[in-house]
């Protein structure tokens, strides 16, 4: 599949989510509610306590990703995250790696184009030394030329080898297409030459200006009370500056309606097509959710799977969904195909998108992806941990109520066949960014 502008930390619930550790799964704690609370240094959290077993499950991020760095420095973001996991201010690599093993922690820093994530686990009986060493982590950074070095071979590396793949160099062309000069169109991860420019400074600047409180989110769930968690907060977050400084980013301007094309010397063709995307915040957010679903979701046989591989052998998949950025949203549709069917898998499939316009679904249809969305969410986002503790990272970072888990059960129950209909017409009637990537592959 080709790549979304966005490294593949980046997830928000169904839309974006940090990389977090701890999947214990806790079905009792999927029925309570997240709680909203301040600690005693002013800093706002959601968490849940569950005492059921004695772990603490903690993520959290900043909004200060990919997007806001210098595009000299591209990057920056996701080398700040890997560099200050290596060493602090008092602990060497050796030492903090020992250290780590130690008390029990397990902690990982990101980075993707909007946030800068974090998680942690630890159990109870060792809470008190596992979160003391995250808040070292966080406020004592060593950001060291050393460590730099190493972790930056390995960036490098990892671009050399993306560079062989020809789904890296679409998807390039593909954020350039689309985004033109916004940050969206830079590669998250940066490139050989702007990591090369890269020292220690420009890591303390990124540092300074975008881990800020009023760009914090956080979500704490396990066996730890409100006064316990608030504890932590401040120790690990309460130093952090109260401001962030880093540059303002303005939405993105899409352009959609390109034809673009790579040639490759590859077995099949791949097929990319992109439509403007719907906000969260958009009455339409939800029938879009479900017609989406429909014509090409994962879970269960879409429309798409039904009609383009298993009835017409035009398709090793169809897949699809809703991509809410921060600054864009759009909505993907990939497929991959014999080189010599690609131009009728392509006719089929803006054919079915055509029908599903003019004609719309069956209640049955709407029923059926009703039902696996809301099933899917409840065991992907609320049951383990780690789904909790991202959930609620996600859902603050969404500006959703405290109550979603609930409301959202109830907006998807709230589609009809006529509404799936009417959202189809409007994705529909714009014409697409379309693109190939194969064994000559046109425009």
């Amino acid at each position: 599949m080709i790549a979304f502008p966005m490294t593949k930390s980046a997830r928000l619930a169904t839309l974006l989510a940090p990389v977090l550790l701890g999947t214990l799964t806790l079905p009792a704690v999927a029925e309570s509610k997240f709680k909203q609370f301040t600690t005693p240094g002013g800093i706002s959290a959601w968490m849940v306590e569950d005492q059921t077993f004695p772990i603490i499950s903690m993520a959290f991020a900043f909004k200060a990703g990919a997007t806001h760095e210098p595009a000299d420095k591209a990057g920056v973001a996701g080398l700040t995250a890997a560099v200050m996991t290596e060493a602090t201010a008092q602990l060497d690599p050796n030492q903090l790696a020992a250290k780590v093993e130690e008390v029990g922690l397990e902690l990982q820093l990101s980075a993707d184009q909007d946030y800068f994530w974090g998680s942690a686990r630890t159990t109870s009986d060792h809470a008190d030394e596992a979160f003391d060493l995250m808040a070292e982590v966080l406020n004592e950074p060593r950001f060291a030329q050393v460590d730099l070095d190493r972790v930056r071979r390995i960036a490098i590396e990892n671009i050399r080898s993306n560079a062989e793949d020809p789904s890296y160099r679409a998807s390039l062309l593909w954020n350039a297409a689309i985004y033109g000069d916004h940050p969206y169109a830079r590669p998250a991860i940066g490139t050989e030459q702007t990591l090369t420019a890269i020292a220690p400074n420009d890591l303390r600047a990124f540092y300074k200006a975008g881990l800020s409180r009023d760009a914090l989110k956080i979500g704490i769930i396990g066996a730890v009370t409100e006064a316990e968690a608030g504890a932590i907060i401040d120790k690990a977050f309460g130093s952090l500056p109260e401001k962030s400084t880093l540059p303002t980013v303005e939405a993105a301007e899409l352009n959609i309606g390109e034809t673009l094309a790579v040639t490759y010397p590859l077995p099949q063709t791949s097929l990319r097509i992109t439509y403007p995307g719907i906000a969260i915040e958009d009455p339409d957010y939800y029938p879009a959710q479900v017609l989406v679903e429909m014509l090409a979701g994962g879970g269960i046989s879409s429309i798409l799977n039904t009609e383009v591989r298993e009835k017409r052998g035009l398709s090793y998949g169809v897949g699809g969904g809703l991509a809410n950025f921060r600054y864009s949203n759009l909505i993907t549709f990939d497929t991959s195909t014999e080189p010599q069917k690609a131009v009728e898998a392509h006719t089929l499939i803006n054919d079915i998108f055509k029908q599903i316009a003019e004609e719309g679904p069956t209640q049955e249809q709407v029923d059926l992806y009703k039902r696996y969305l809301v099933g899917s969410y409840a065991i992907n986002n609320l049951g383990s941990t780690g789904g909790l503790v991202g959930t609620m990272v996600s859902n603050q970072l969404l500006n959703l109520p405290l109550d979603y888990v609930d409301t959202r059960t109830e907006l998807i129950e709230a589609v009809t066949p006529e509404r799936v209909q009417a959202v189809a017409k409007r994705i529909f009637s714009a014409t697409p960014t379309v693109l190939t990537i194969g064994p000559e592959a046109t425009e």
